[in-house]
């Protein structure tokens, strides 16, 4: 049995993206952490202005602060209010320092979407929170299970390569535009010929027990073996 790291000697049941296993799905409702986090807070509750004048700081904008215009600004960012193309792009140039054409944006996400999803991966330190619970199932049934393992120029969220088996999450992101649907449909058909089989599960069915996923994982198991 593992045990939580974070001190409360509980049985640890998810391992976060730090690799850390806890008893809880967040560290906030872990007893271990938050008394950690209690005391190493302790007496230290910043006061408004200088939580502003951080703020500030960070915008450039030292020793000033914030309008209520500004705070409104920050705070639609915050609560996910879709940007315009045009701030998208002024955003890129800020941080490359590079004028980037309409041209040169259009190509790059083709070709993101023909096959470099492997460099686009890198990228990805968050995943869901299913997918977390997800990695966690699958690695008590399957001790040898692997996270991000490639094939071809792929990565899959977990695989079991002994069987070929890959297991993976569909949250928002598979489905919120015809080309993300598309994208997700050639990559599954092009590892496939490489003789994967996939176990899905996805944002629109509750979400598997452990014995459903054993269950999908022996089937497939045992038709390899007849076949």
């Amino acid at each position: 049995m593992i045990l939580c790291e974070y001190g409360c000697d509980q049985e640890a049941k998810h391992q976060f993206k730090n690799g850390k296993w806890c008893c809880s799905q967040t560290t906030n409702k872990c007893l271990g952490f938050r008394k950690i986090s209690s005391i190493s807070h302790s007496g230290k509750k910043q006061s408004k202005d200088l939580v502003e004048k951080r703020i500030s700081k960070l915008r450039g904008k030292e020793g000033r602060k914030l309008t209520d215009e500004e705070k409104k600004k920050i705070g639609d960012r915050t609560r996910g209010k879709k940007q315009s193309e045009e701030t998208i792009r002024k955003k890129i140039i800020s941080l490359t320092g590079k004028k980037r054409s309409k041209e040169f944006s259009d190509n790059l996400r083709l070709r993101m979407l023909n096959g470099q999803a492997l460099y686009m991966l890198k990228f990805k330190k968050n995943p869901s929170k299913n997918e977390v619970k997800l990695r966690s199932l699958v690695q008590i049934i399957y001790p040898n299970c692997e996270f991000q393992h490639q094939v071809l120029n792929y990565l899959l969220d977990i695989a079991i390569p002994e069987y070929k088996i890959a297991i993976e999450y569909d949250g928002w992101y598979h489905f919120d535009t015809q080309d993300h649907i598309d994208y997700h449909f050639r990559r599954q058909k092009k590892i496939e010929e490489q003789g994967w089989k996939f176990i899905r599960y996805s944002m629109f069915n509750k979400f598997p027990s452990i014995e459903q996923i054993r269950d999908s994982i022996k089937t497939i198991i045992e038709q390899e073996e007849k076949s």
